[in-house]
């Protein structure tokens, strides 16, 4: 195991030498961002978020640990985008308040951090350069080419990377779909020949890893779709990812098709169909298809389509929303569908099921992915995709990245079975190093993940995450007490407030044996003691701590609040 180090005292890589350091993606889904760096400069692959756990309150997202490319800013080449979900441009913004480099993305991607650009001021003066599928661009000792791969959000490139020490290939989140809907199929005569040529690297998605077969193609989806909405006889509710252009075109069609029209329900979703009408990524065949809610209140309920977020449970979200009544003149009602067409990710079922369940008991039909009918395909590969990918490139050596440790390492055995000279799992953090004469880790320096909560950052697992961890678990006591600062007299209180302190409904009781320790500790204070406020404090801290330990062998977080007058 190598040391742990401060990423200010790494150096630079020697001549000749190719450093590989992930700072998210690895050991994890979401947060994607990564380092590709030679002695001549350090290029950025991706700079995306991951989205909270519930247990991690007030968050809003989680960006990488940057410090790294801040530092280095002056060595800092570009980045490089290889599509646009927001595990891989969410961060984008952050970054670009620190340091000023070019980024290069394909149009809908680089259409978002624009967007997300204006929102936060900073739109102006940052260089936002288009590359498409067979575009080739340099920067330092890296010789970029673009390479077409399907995916569930138009315009994903897999990059083709020459460097000093041989062919790299970034597969980007990837699947093989043979019989697509509105993009060509992935390129894998080129990638055959990418092979034939000699791939010295490979970093490949591993997200469906352990899943066996092919993912299915898009078209299926969009007959599924199409056949549910025709046999629907209400409201129809449609929930899916706001990026995934083709499954809006799929929803687009099957409203025209059964003469309804379509109200996308949610910011996001309404941005995102914008920009794509705006590149020519989804098309109309109506001026008037597209209605805002208010204007749907007056149709006949067989004749909307609802298209919304929230396919994840998520709270803030359109579907959420809906269900608790608050859709701008948008009611659901016994007898519409809802259509989930999305995949549930891990760590989301509790909730995604619950909202599940409540539209089952007021009379709604629920259909979702495992259903009779295909609504919904994967855009990651599965493990026959995977095989297909790395019998084409045949690398020397493959890294496998954006992805559980266990996804990690079931690629890295599939490599191993398919014959890859070599593998390497990675953690966030690890420095890999390739030259002519083969491929180590280094070193592995500490990072810190931040946190944006609201408009402010604050480090992942630092004190306030901590302080509120403690008040979900363990609830709340406020201490107040008026005490003469003269005589030292006990003026008012104890007064104690609780909160969430108790789950057996007996909080009063608890309050007021905790209150009688509280005043006894304040009678046992010596009288000097009790006109000093931060003695007081501690005695009554103290005490109420000890009180709520031996009643319900719980740990509330206790403030004091004392009052010399």
């Amino acid at each position: 195991m190598t040391r742990e180090r401060d990423s200010a005292t790494v150096p630079p890589p020697r001549p000749g030498v190719v450093r590989y350091l992930p700072l998210g993606g690895h050991g994890h889904v979401g947060r994607n961002c990564a380092v590709l760096e030679t002695d001549a400069g350090i290029v950025i692959l991706d700079c995306g978020v991951d989205f909270p756990d519930d247990d991690q309150l007030g968050i809003d997202v989680i960006l990488p640990d940057m410090r790294y490319l801040i530092e280095r800013e002056e060595r800092l080449l570009g980045l490089v985008l290889t599509h646009g979900h927001m595990d891989h441009i969410g961060a984008v913004v952050w970054l670009l308040k620190e340091v000023d480099i070019p980024v290069y993305g394909p149009p809908f991607a680089l259409a978002l951090v624009r967007e997300a650009l204006r929102e936060a001021g900073i739109a102006d003066g940052v260089a936002l350069r288009p590359i498409h599928a067979g575009s080739t661009f340099t920067l330092g000792d890296f010789s970029f080419e673009a390479l077409h791969v399907n995916h569930s959000i138009p315009q994903t490139l897999a990059m083709a990377i020459e460097t000093p020490v041989g062919l790299w290939i970034h597969s980007a989140d990837f699947k093989i779909d043979l019989d697509p809907v509105d993009e060509p199929p992935i390129d894998l005569p080129r990638l055959g020949a990418l092979g034939d040529q000699g791939v010295r690297v490979l970093l490949s998605d591993s997200t469906n890893i352990e899943r066996e077969g092919f993912s299915g193609s898009e078209r299926s989806a969009r007959q599924g779709i199409l056949d549910v909405v025709s046999s629907a006889s209400g409201r129809v509710f449609i929930t899916l990812f706001s990026t995934n252009v083709a499954r809006v075109q799929s929803a687009v069609l099957a409203a025209e098709a059964t003469g309804r029209r379509v109200v996308p329900f949610g910011w996001s979703l309404q941005r995102n169909i914008r920009i794509a009408r705006e590149l020519g990524l989804l098309r109309l065949t109506q001026d008037d298809l597209i209605v805002d809610p208010e204007q749907a209140s007056d149709l006949p309920r067989d004749q909307i389509l609802v298209l919304t977020t929230g396919s994840q449970g998520e709270a803030r979200a359109g579907l959420s929303r809906l269900v608790r009544g608050d859709g701008r003149g948008l009611r659901m009602e016994r007898g519409d569908t809802v259509v989930f067409s999305s995949r549930i990710i891990p760590g989301n079922e509790r909730g995604v099921y619950a909202l599940r369940d409540n539209l089952a008991r007021a009379g709604i039909h629920v259909v979702a992915e495992g259903d009779h009918r295909v609504v919904h395909v994967s855009g990651h590969a599965y493990r026959d995709e995977h095989r297909t990918l790395i019998r084409l490139l045949r690398p020397d050596l493959l890294i496998p990245v954006h992805g559980d440790y266990r996804f990690l390492r079931a690629q890295a055995e599939l490599g191993e079975q398919l014959g890859v000279g070599a593998t390497q799992v990675m953690d966030n953090g690890m420095v890999l190093e390739v030259s002519s004469s083969g491929a180590r880790v280094t070193s592995t320096i500490a990072l810190r993940p931040q946190v944006v909560e609201g408009t402010s950052l604050a480090e992942l697992g630092g004190p306030s995450m901590r302080e509120r961890a403690k008040l979900a678990k363990a609830g709340l006591c406020v201490v107040r007490v008026v005490v003469d600062r003269d005589t030292g007299a006990l003026l008012d209180g104890p007064l104690l407030l609780g909160r969430g302190i108790s789950d057996e409904g007996d909080d009063d009781q608890q309050i007021e044996e905790a209150r009688g320790a509280a005043e006894e500790a304040f009678r046992d204070l010596p009288d000097s003691a009790r006109r000093e406020a931060r003695a007081v404090e501690e005695a009554l801290r103290t005490a109420v701590r000890r009180t709520f330990r031996r009643i319900s062998q719980r740990k509330p977080i206790v403030e004091v609040m004392v009052s010399l007058v």
